[in-house]
């Protein structure tokens, strides 16, 4: 596997590389193997990478017009999230809603993020609990 390496030519190409980076950063969040779920202060889904909308079956339209509720159904989900917000991260193993009504365990760590100038919350994670979860 290469590296890929950019480099600004001037100082003000900061701005050209810092593009490049969130670019290239956002096409492999976009298309990793994990599932990135992204949510605002109220738990509504503002983002979702294709590996989030596989494993829970929704299509990513339908995933945005939920709530994190609606999907993590967890007993005290909502408080939950409300902690995470508080202190700025947390991990676990939840079990999530799919579209057809079954149950799946999602192993995930979520923090807290900045997009656009806003804070938002980003839980990353697999199907199961794995063996080495920290």
């Amino acid at each position: 596997m290469r590296a890929i390496t950019i480099e600004a030519d001037r100082p003000d190409d900061e701005a050209s590389v810092r593009d490049q980076l969130v670019a290239i950063l956002g096409e492999a969040a976009f298309n990793c193997g994990l599932a990135i779920f992204v949510a605002d202060e109220d738990m509504r889904y503002i983002a979702a990478n294709d590996s989030a909308c596989r494993l829970v079956g929704y299509d990513r339209d339908e995933l945005l017009a939920m709530r994190v509720t609606d999907v993590a159904i967890a007993p005290g989900s909502d408080d939950l999230y409300t902690e995470m917000m508080q202190s700025g991260q947390a991990f676990g193993t939840t079990p999530l809603r799919t579209r057809d009504g079954s149950v799946i365990l999602f192993s995930y760590w979520a923090a807290e993020t900045v997009a656009r100038g806003r804070a938002f919350y980003m839980s990353v994670g697999v199907r199961g609990k794995p063996r080495n979860m920290v």
